[in-house]
């Protein structure tokens, strides 16, 4: 919770229009936003078998800059991008983060 902890309500939430192309039945994303405006989209796999997935997130506009969080091994970004429109994810029986700057 350390990644999307934060102390501030947000008064009117924005959208952020992205799509999961062939999206899995086990793989489910919830979209959170910051106070400051940054996006939050965790997005795991509850596949009860083993195994992981590989899903492409798709942004319907390009965010500017992009961080992804593995929470189960380090508060500290897993991988940084810039000028982003799309962002793969392999995951597995746990959750990962994606911060979107607009």
């Amino acid at each position: 919770t350390t990644i999307l902890a934060d102390d501030h309500s947000i008064r009117a939430p924005e959208t952020l229009s992205y799509s999961i192309p062939n999206q899995p039945p086990t793989v489910h994303d919830l979209l959170l936003q910051r106070y400051d405006g940054t996006f939050e989209l965790v997005v795991w796999d509850e596949r009860f078998t083993g195994g992981s997935d590989g899903v492409s997130i798709n942004l319907a506009v390009p965010c500017a800059a992009a961080k992804v969080y593995d929470p189960t091994t380090d508060t500290s970004p897993a991988q940084t991008l810039s000028n982003v429109s799309s962002v793969a994810l392999r995951l597995s029986n746990h959750p990962m983060i994606i911060e979107l700057r607009p």
